[in-house]
Protein backbone atom coordinates (compact mmCIF):
# COMPACT_ATOMS: atom_id res chain seq x y z
CA UNK A 1 0.00 0.00 0.00
CA UNK A 2 1.61 2.98 -1.18
CA UNK A 3 -0.09 5.51 2.00
CA UNK A 4 1.57 3.17 4.45
CA UNK A 5 4.95 3.78 2.86
CA UNK A 6 4.28 7.19 2.58
CA UNK A 7 2.99 7.89 6.69
CA UNK A 8 6.29 6.04 7.09
CA UNK A 9 8.23 8.16 4.89
CA UNK A 10 6.68 11.34 6.18
CA UNK A 11 6.94 10.27 9.66
CA UNK A 12 10.71 9.40 9.35
CA UNK A 13 11.53 12.85 7.93
CA UNK A 14 9.73 14.70 10.39
CA UNK A 15 11.89 12.61 12.83
CA UNK A 16 14.76 13.36 11.06
CA UNK A 17 14.39 17.09 11.32
CA UNK A 18 13.82 16.83 15.30
CA UNK A 19 17.03 14.76 15.75
CA UNK A 20 19.19 17.03 13.34
CA UNK A 21 19.87 15.14 10.53
CA UNK A 22 18.26 17.66 7.97
CA UNK A 23 19.54 15.68 5.07
CA UNK A 24 18.11 12.56 5.71
CA UNK A 25 14.86 14.28 6.19
CA UNK A 26 14.96 15.83 3.47
CA UNK A 27 16.08 12.49 1.03
CA UNK A 28 13.12 10.66 2.99
CA UNK A 29 10.72 13.59 2.12
CA UNK A 30 11.76 13.70 -1.87
CA UNK A 31 11.32 10.02 -1.76
CA UNK A 32 7.51 10.95 -0.85
CA UNK A 33 7.50 13.62 -3.54
CA UNK A 34 8.49 10.55 -6.07
CA UNK A 35 5.92 7.94 -4.70
CA UNK A 36 3.07 10.61 -4.86
CA UNK A 37 3.81 11.07 -8.50
CA UNK A 38 3.95 7.81 -9.11
CA UNK A 39 1.09 6.65 -7.63
CA UNK A 40 -1.63 9.56 -8.02
CA UNK A 41 -1.42 9.98 -3.72
CA UNK A 42 -1.48 13.84 -4.32
CA UNK A 43 -2.87 14.41 -0.96
CA UNK A 44 0.49 14.12 1.01
CA UNK A 45 2.71 16.34 -1.04
CA UNK A 46 1.99 19.50 1.06
CA UNK A 47 3.22 17.61 3.88
CA UNK A 48 6.27 16.25 2.29
CA UNK A 49 6.47 20.27 1.02
CA UNK A 50 6.00 21.18 4.34
CA UNK A 51 9.06 19.19 5.86
CA UNK A 52 11.15 20.33 3.13
CA UNK A 53 10.54 23.95 3.55
CA UNK A 54 11.39 23.52 7.31
CA UNK A 55 14.82 21.24 6.46
CA UNK A 56 15.86 23.84 3.98
CA UNK A 57 15.22 27.25 6.41
CA UNK A 58 16.97 24.83 9.09
CA UNK A 59 20.15 24.87 6.64
CA UNK A 60 19.65 28.84 6.09
CA UNK A 61 18.78 27.87 2.30
CA UNK A 62 15.91 30.82 2.42
CA UNK A 63 15.01 30.75 -1.17
CA UNK A 64 14.60 26.61 -1.85
CA UNK A 65 12.43 26.68 1.84
CA UNK A 66 10.26 29.23 0.69
CA UNK A 67 9.73 27.83 -2.82
CA UNK A 68 8.42 24.22 -0.68
CA UNK A 69 6.45 26.54 1.98
CA UNK A 70 4.86 27.95 -1.49
CA UNK A 71 3.95 25.11 -3.30
CA UNK A 72 2.64 23.61 -0.26
CA UNK A 73 0.42 26.49 0.77
CA UNK A 74 -0.94 26.76 -2.96
CA UNK A 75 -1.69 22.81 -3.04
CA UNK A 76 -3.24 22.42 0.41
CA UNK A 77 -5.62 25.73 -0.60
CA UNK A 78 -6.49 23.76 -3.71
CA UNK A 79 -7.12 20.58 -1.95
CA UNK A 80 -8.84 22.30 0.93
CA UNK A 81 -6.62 20.37 2.97
CA UNK A 82 -6.13 23.03 6.11
CA UNK A 83 -3.25 21.48 8.56
CA UNK A 84 -0.79 21.62 5.71
CA UNK A 85 -2.23 25.40 4.88
CA UNK A 86 -2.00 26.66 8.28
CA UNK A 87 1.92 24.89 8.40
CA UNK A 88 3.15 26.17 5.41
CA UNK A 89 1.33 29.52 5.94
CA UNK A 90 3.13 29.79 9.40
CA UNK A 91 6.39 28.91 7.92
CA UNK A 92 6.09 31.62 4.77
CA UNK A 93 5.89 33.85 7.71
CA UNK A 94 8.55 33.06 9.41
CA UNK A 95 10.90 33.04 6.26
CA UNK A 96 9.83 36.41 5.15
CA UNK A 97 9.92 37.38 8.85
CA UNK A 98 14.08 35.97 8.73
CA UNK A 99 14.75 37.52 4.89
CA UNK A 100 13.33 40.90 6.59
CA UNK A 101 9.89 41.46 4.96
CA UNK A 102 7.48 42.25 8.00
CA UNK A 103 4.99 43.33 5.97
CA UNK A 104 4.47 39.94 3.58
CA UNK A 105 5.80 37.92 7.17
CA UNK A 106 2.53 39.60 9.05
CA UNK A 107 0.16 38.97 6.43
CA UNK A 108 1.35 35.49 6.24
CA UNK A 109 1.06 34.99 9.94
CA UNK A 110 -2.22 36.36 9.94
CA UNK A 111 -3.45 33.70 7.45
CA UNK A 112 -1.97 31.19 9.62
CA UNK A 113 -3.61 32.15 12.30
CA UNK A 114 -6.41 32.48 11.04
CA UNK A 115 -6.52 28.74 9.51
CA UNK A 116 -4.91 27.52 12.79
CA UNK A 117 -7.69 29.08 14.71
CA UNK A 118 -10.73 27.47 12.41
CA UNK A 119 -9.01 24.02 12.82
CA UNK A 120 -8.01 24.42 16.44
CA UNK A 121 -4.67 23.71 15.39
CA UNK A 122 -2.34 24.17 18.66
CA UNK A 123 0.56 25.57 16.98
CA UNK A 124 -2.03 28.52 16.18
CA UNK A 125 -0.16 29.72 19.55
CA UNK A 126 3.18 30.37 18.14
CA UNK A 127 1.70 31.47 14.83
CA UNK A 128 -0.22 34.25 16.84
CA UNK A 129 3.46 34.97 19.39
CA UNK A 130 5.01 35.36 16.36
CA UNK A 131 2.48 37.89 14.59
CA UNK A 132 2.36 40.31 17.62
CA UNK A 133 5.78 40.26 18.24
CA UNK A 134 5.94 42.00 14.21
Amino acid sequence: MPELEIEALLESSRLQLDMGKRENGIRDAKEVLKICERTGFKLYEPEAEVVLSKAYMALNDLEQAKTFAHLAYEKAIAMHYRWPEGDAAHLLGELYLKMGDKLRAREWLKKAVACRREILDPGVEESERMLKSL
